[in-house]
């Protein structure tokens, strides 16, 4: 009987229970939420979209790159792409068949001179040979012959017989066998290589015989030994064999110099794995003569220049670095420390702006016709020809700071607010002068009696009034 499926819940141990939006929306694992998810999207437990898409958001929040959001696509084919994708494609194809025809072509006509190996050809290497072939035969026979298997009756051969002793020569027929094949496959590759001369012995007779020297070579021939000899010099400079790389980046460049960019860059590198800092420059200049935007060249030339003591001056090749790749980590991390060091240093990429007044501008350039142009001139050689007259050829004492011209003027300010400060305090002064005045005139003068005060006065009863109206007061 075959067991039945088990069921997404019943693999990963997750109850009902925890279908649901409140525990969906309170959970803070990863892997359940994902597994829940992975529930709701099969359908084995029902089809809940609203409960599916609440899961979703969930997990999008605690794991956004999951691997259930990874979306299937169908491999692009050739229609998918355009024709400016599909250009270089095509171009390097072209570039590429050429080159091997004209190699070929090159190889048939110069090659009985330089004696060059063939280009891009399959080869077939026969590792076992006729003789040999029959000596193993031989061998594997009298091996057959030797090892005799032991019949399942023989019981007397089955207590004799050793397990471990019959691993071991097993084990060591094996690295027998293994050795040997080593053995044959590391001679039949130096007869190869003895076969095809070295490129340094074709160099070496090109330059001896002068029949076919290096200039002879096509540029397609010239820029193939260049890039081996680049290549080599990559595997020493892994190797950190610097001088070996040196070596192979100098023969690089002699053999095409006129696309030497690799090399140049990938010397300079060595260069300043050795800290001789001015060959590094020297280079950097080379590639960048060559190819003035090339990002390498650039940023190897500002970290030379910054080791040899440059510091100012690689500041200034830092930030050409980032006119051609304005985000390089190492470019932005060297001028924030530079700028630590010097502060005087301007931000990167800014630029010195003069301040002209409209007044002066406008002086600058005035509005000239045609024929005050000739008035001025005519003015201009009556003077130069008053002045030339040895009665006015006095030397005259010039004020150099008339000499220095800024380009704006600023006027001084603090005369201006001494003038208004003085103004303030004589302002002061005068009112106070004022209210002293107005205190004084106050003071000299009697106060004005009504009449109003005594017509409301009352008169006692045993007031007696005497002739003329006279009102007399009886003393108490």
């Amino acid at each position: 009987m075959s067991q039945p499926k088990r069921t997404l819940m019943e693999r990963y141990g997750i109850p009902v229970q925890h279908l649901d939006f409140q525990y969906i929306a309170e959970c803070k694992d990863e892997r359940e939420i994902e597994r829940i998810v992975h529930i709701l999207r099969s359908g084995e437990e029902g089809y809940y979209p609203d409960l599916t898409k609440c899961a979703e958001e969930k997990l999008h929040e605690l794991k956004p790159h999951s691997r259930l959001f990874r979306v299937e696509e169908h491999i692009r084919g050739r229609e998918a792409l355009g024709e400016q994708e599909w250009k270089p494609i095509y171009d390097w194809n072209h570039e590429i068949k050429t080159k091997d025809k004209t190699l070929q072509k090159l190889s048939k006509e110069k090659g009985a001179e330089l004696d060059l190996p063939p280009v891009r050809q399959n080869a077939h290497i026969s590792l076992k040979k006729p003789e040999d072939s029959k000596t193993n035969k031989n061998e594997t026979n009298a091996a057959d012959a030797k090892v005799e298997r032991i019949k399942s009756t023989d019981y007397s051969k089955w207590d004799k017989y050793d397990a471990e002793e019959e691993i071991l020569r097993l084990d060591l027929a094996e690295e027998r066998i293994q050795e040997e094949t080593e053995r044959k496959n590391r001679l039949n590759l130096e007869k190869i290589k003895a076969s095809y001369p070295k490129i340094e012995e074709i160099l070496e007779e090109a330059e001896a015989n002068g029949k076919g020297s290096i200039h002879a070579l096509s540029d397609i021939e010239r820029e193939k030994l260049s890039e081996d000899f680049r290549l080599r010099g990559n595997e020493y400079f892994r190797a950190k064999e610097y001088e070996f790389a040196l070596a192979e980046y100098t023969k690089a460049i002699q053999v095409y110099p006129e696309k030497a960019v690799g090399p140049y860059n990938n010397r300079a590198v060595t260069y300043i794995k050795q800290q001789r800092f001015l060959e590094a420059i020297k280079d950097c200049e080379a590639c960048l003569a060559l190819d003035p935007k090339n990002l390498k060249a650039r940023l190897r030339l500002a970290e030379a220049s910054y080791g040899h003591g440059r510091r100012r001056e690689s500041y200034q090749l830092y930030i050409n670095v980032l006119e051609v790749d304005p985000q390089n980590s190492i470019a932005l991390k060297a001028i924030t420390e530079l700028r630590k060091m010097f502060e005087d240093l301007p931000p990167p990429l800014s630029r010195r702006m003069q301040i002209i007044d409209e007044d002066s501008s406008k002086a600058a350039t005035p509005k000239t016709n045609s024929s005050s142009l000739k008035t001025e001139i005519q003015k201009k050689t009556n003077t130069v020809s008053k002045k030339s007259t040895p009665e006015q050829s006095e030397l005259k004492n010039y004020d150099l700071a008339d000499l220095v011209k800024p380009n704006r003027l600023v006027k001084n300010k603090i005369l201006k607010a001494a003038e208004n400060f003085g103004k303030l305090q004589i302002k002061a002064q005068t009112r106070a002068k004022d209210e002293d005045k107005k205190e004084i005139e106050t003071k000299e003068k009697p106060k004005e009696v009504d009449d109003t005060e005594f017509s409301n006065f009352v008169v006692p009863g045993n007031v007696r009034a005497s002739g003329m109206g006279k009102i007399l007061i009886e003393e108490i």
